[in-house]
């Protein structure tokens, strides 16, 4: 593995903050009180395999943070755990404000708003699959733990895991009353409430309840000059409610938790870098045709004008209810049954560009006459619903701990994209260009349907100690897919007529994965992992050409140690990784003149990723906390074919390995922190926390012979530092403590941090969404 200048520059940097190379806890507690200073490192309980096991012991890849820690760095939405864990990145989708894009080892769903395409990341919510991304951004207001799993997870959690996964758990319910209320204010006028209510258990039932409300909003954070603030780009109002209910009689427990999320808001700007002459040309016309000035820059611009056309909406919810039985002291069974479902109505500019007028060709009479144009606009208008059953039968003894599991997923789902941009061509030398108004609306419905019945099983064999342990597990997976595809193209000559079909497929797998852990010491555990993973087949919704695409498969070989040294003191944990995908499948933003603008998803063939992931946590003296962590992948394509010509029969696909980039993925990612909690006094216990984050060069689009201009959409890497001053522990009353914080995000304000970027091909031009600048705030919390 090749080591770059700026790989040993952020080793150096983690170093500093903890010694060896790396850093990042492989499991938080939460940062305050003397049970850390003098018990050493507390460690989290995870759920990774199925059954309760702290997350220091389990064999695999797995990075935890406790809701406490979570709320002691004032984490808002999930789009913010891309700290948390290294080789880890989680970004917001361009030009949506619920969508979001989740990458683990490199590995990534560049469009979640297809909801044909299944993400490689799962992601969970209470043991819960959530089936689309698209609405995935949602508010940290109750959450219990995060666990990150790198790798693929399909023995245990199926299929669509073979880059990993996110499993959120939400708080169980306290058996005693209690009130807390925190009220946050800060930059772009931004405010939040949130109230939650523990009510104890209900009339001696055995039952107790807690339920939590959150309304956040903010102004945008790109001035919009021709609008309000509450309407400028990156606005933003959600309501929030979770809530749970437990109870626990004997041998049978029950949970029943639901959450609701409603946002609306402007979605982020997307500004354009970049345009070929022949479109700039067409576009410094509009001023003179009575329209406003076409707006392209490489850096970040505080102002634009553009009108409003809207605000977004995206509403999420869901339920879930689980039973846990005891069948005897080692044999438990578990129930999980879930529905979700998902609505977003969103509105995208995506060139940032509106009131432009130029010279329009009428393709009937062929008269040319000024009219309003645009590079590019769209709504979106799509719905999901999905309802899951899943059996556990799990049991332990002194030797042996397995898991055996049935699991059912059904989903539902439909989009209506009616899309409207601007065709430049030149009619001839020495004539200016001429464009053509289109339309476009691809629609579609879709069902998916999966079976699955799974098994693992840990075995110690009674020699070396019982220092050994064994792992194997196994998940056979039958997919079911259609998908009922209209498409509608007009306003420019011989377009493809109204076109209509239904497509059917099947799949089926079998994944499964081998450990092996050996405990040198208690503390220490050095364990080797080989595992295979799954994705779905699916069709490009958006792609009238498209048939449909295969399964991609997945082999990973994982070598790992975990250790904590000088009575837990200091954790240290570092793993390897090779990583080799078959059938790779790769979404590609493609856009065209009959065609508007889409994304299709196709085999391009094998690639593999190696790397390594180091984690460090460390109390050196009384009080004083030191963390971080560095994440490195290099991803290399063996076979990328790819079609130059896909509507022409006689053309053949072509290997552009060696061309072709990795989108959205960062080969580095390093974390550092600092802490210091200061001894309690009378009036609370203060404390001082710094964070650092960097993740290196990205690319958006794998191919520059497809998007010529993605090099105007290149994100250079970000920079974040962040900081937090608390107060925590107020006594107001005896039974009444209060906690109070100052907080600033982006410090450096990174203004040259790009989320997302599209390149727009033959139509001409590209543009980019930038980070949110640099913001501070004031939170406070009482509790009784």
């Amino acid at each position: 593995m090749a080591w770059n200048r700026t790989m040993l520059r952020h080793a150096l940097c983690a170093g500093a903050a903890g010694s060896v190379i790396a850093v990042a806890p492989a499991a938080h507690a939460q940062q305050r009180g003397t049970n850390m200073q003098t018990q050493g490192l507390e460690d989290i309980v995870v759920t990774a395999r199925k059954r309760e096991e702290a997350s220091q012991r389990v064999p695999l890849s797995i990075t935890a943070i406790s809701g406490a820690a979570l709320e002691q760095r004032n984490f808002k939405s999930i789009d913010n755990l891309a700290s948390v864990a290294p080789n880890l990145t989680i970004t917001q989708s361009a030009s949506s404000i619920a969508g979001v894009n989740i990458a683990i080892r490199g590995i990534i769903d560049a469009n979640p708003t297809v909801y044909t395409n299944d993400p490689p990341i799962g992601l969970y919510l209470d043991g819960v699959y959530l089936g689309r991304t698209a609405g995935g951004i949602f508010d940290i207001v109750d959450v219990q733990r995060v666990e990150v799993l790198r790798g693929p997870q399909g023995a245990l959690f199926g299929r669509n895991t073979t880059g990993g996964a996110v499993s959120i758990t939400s708080s169980k319910p306290s058996d005693h009353f209690g009130f807390q209320q925190k009220l946050s204010y800060g930059s772009f006028d931004e405010w939040s409430s949130r109230t939650r209510v523990d009510f104890g258990e209900l009339a001696d039932t055995g039952l107790t309840f807690r339920v939590t409300y959150q309304h956040r909003q903010r102004n945008g954070y790109t001035n919009n000059i021709l609008q309000p603030d509450n309407r400028d780009p990156g606005a933003l109002k959600t309501d929030t409610v979770f809530a749970s209910l437990h109870g626990e009689w004997d041998s049978l427990k029950w949970d029943v938790r639901g959450d609701y999320q409603a946002r609306r808001g402007v979605p982020a700007a997307m500004q354009l870098t970049g345009a070929s002459a022949l479109v700039q040309q067409y576009y410094a016309l509009s001023p003179l045709l009575g329209g406003r000035t076409f707006q392209i820059s490489d850096t970040r611009q505080k102002d634009q004008a553009y009108d409003f056309r809207g605000f977004s909406h995206s509403r999420v919810w869901g339920i879930s209810n689980t039973l846990q039985y005891d069948l005897s002291d080692a044999i438990t069974l578990k129930s999980i049954s879930a529905y979700r479902g998902l609505n977003n109505h969103e509105f995208s500019d995506l060139s940032g560009q509106t009131g432009m007028r130029g010279l329009v060709l009428n393709p009937v009479d062929f008269s040319v006459s000024v009219q309003p144009v645009s590079p590019f606009q769209s709504s979106n208008r799509s719905h999901q619903r999905q309802f899951s059953q899943e059996l556990q039968l799990i049991g332990t003894s002194d030797r042996l701990n397995y898991t055996a599991g049935l699991y059912y997923f059904r989903e539902r789902v439909g989009q209506v994209n009616p899309q409207y941009y601007t065709y430049v061509f030149s009619p001839g030398p020495g004539l200016p260009p001429l464009g053509y108004n289109l339309q476009r609306s691809p629609t579609y419905t879709g069902t998916s349907k999966s079976y699955a019945a799974y098994g693992q099983a840990s075995y110690t064999p009674p020699i070396l100690n019982d220092k050994l342990e064994l792992t194997v597990g196994g998940r056979y997976t039958k997919d079911k897919r259609m998908i009922d595809q209209d498409d509608t193209q007009f306003g420019f000559p011989a377009t493809t007529p109204p076109f209509a079909r239904k497509l059917a497929k099947s799949w089926q797998n079998f994944s499964y994965n081998v450990s092996v852990a050996y405990k040198f010491t208690e503390n220490a555990n050095l364990y080797a992992r080989y595992a295979t993973g799954y994705k779905s087949g699916g069709f490009s919704s958006q792609d009238i050409n498209d048939d449909g695409y295969g399964p991609e498969k997945v082999k990973s070989y994982e070598i790992g140690l975990k250790s904590e040294w000088f009575d837990r003191r200091l954790r240290f944990n570092i793993d390897g990784f090779y990583t080799d995908y078959k059938d790779r499948q790769l979404t590609v933003f493609v856009a065209s003149a009959s065609g508007g603008a889409g994304t299709t998803t196709q085999n391009a063939g094998r690639s593999t990723y190696k790397g390594i992931e180091a984690e460090i946590t460390a109390l050196p003296v009384r009080g004083l906390l030191l963390e971080g962590s560095i994440g490195y992948v290099d991803p290399k394509f063996k076979t990328y074919l790819f079609n130059p010509n896909p509507g022409d029969p006689a053309s053949q696909p072509i290997n552009v390995a060696d061309q072709a980039r990795f989108g959205y993925a960062s080969k580095l990612t390093t974390h550092v922190a600092a802490q210091y909690t200061f001894p309690e006094t009378g009036f609370g216990t203060p404390s001082v926390r710094v964070d650092y984050d960097h993740t290196g060069k990205r690319y958006f689009q794998p191919l520059d012979i497809v998007s010529p201009l993605q090099f105007k959409t290149v994100d250079p890497g970000f920079d974040d530092l962040r900081a937090q001053i608390s107060l925590t522990g107020i006594p107001l009353t005896e039974r009444i403590k209060a906690d109070l914080s100052v907080y600033g995000a982006n410090l450096l304000n990174d203004t040259k941090h790009v989320v997302s970027g599209i390149d727009f091909g033959s139509l001409g031009f590209s543009e980019v969404q930038y980070q949110m600048p640099r913001s501070f705030g004031a939170s406070l919390t009482i509790a009784y």
